[in-house]
């Protein structure tokens, strides 16, 4: 899957390898309408997430208590691959408008070339996370992704 982080421009490929065992299970809590991410693990009882899936695409948005983190489009179907990305593209360039100029990156990123993949914006309220919650919020968003990817 390539994960696009919009504010920044980086752009990673990550293997489905890269999920380990037992992960989509567990993410499965969270599937059909969100929920809390403390009902996969105790330790972000801080965070939830709320999902809208569509044909061939989802979003979803993790939150620390009311603050939204980092807003997320996963596409899976290339049919729904240009309408997916204006989204996110669209929440990308609404953070200029209302003045988050220091969370843009140089240049918009271009919509990657096949599926699956991941776009990510970062709201200013991901200042207020210490390190160890950015670290793991990456991999939660590969995951995820993974899971609404494979539930179609």
């Amino acid at each position: 899957m390539t994960h696009v982080t919009l504010n920044t421009g980086d752009t990673v490929t990550q293997p489905r390898s890269k999920v380990l065992p037992g992960t989509i299970e567990a993410m499965q809590v969270l599937l059909p309408a969100g929920g809390n991410l403390g009902n996969v693990a105790a330790m972000f009882s801080a965070f939830r997430v709320e999902i809208t899936k569509d044909s061939g695409a989802a979003a979803f948005t993790v939150y620390r208590g009311r603050e939204p983190i980092v807003l997320n489009v996963v596409c899976w179907d290339a049919a729904a691959s240009a309408a997916s990305w204006a989204s996110i593209e669209h929440t990308y360039l609404r953070l200029a408008e209302v003045g988050q100029n220091h969370l843009l990156g140089v240049a918009l990123p271009e919509r990657p070339a096949t599926t699956p993949w991941l776009g990510t914006v970062l709201s200013p309220f991901i200042g207020t996370l210490i390190r160890d919650d950015i670290l793991w919020l990456g991999d939660f968003e590969h995951c995820l992704a993974v899971a609404l990817s494979e539930a179609k």
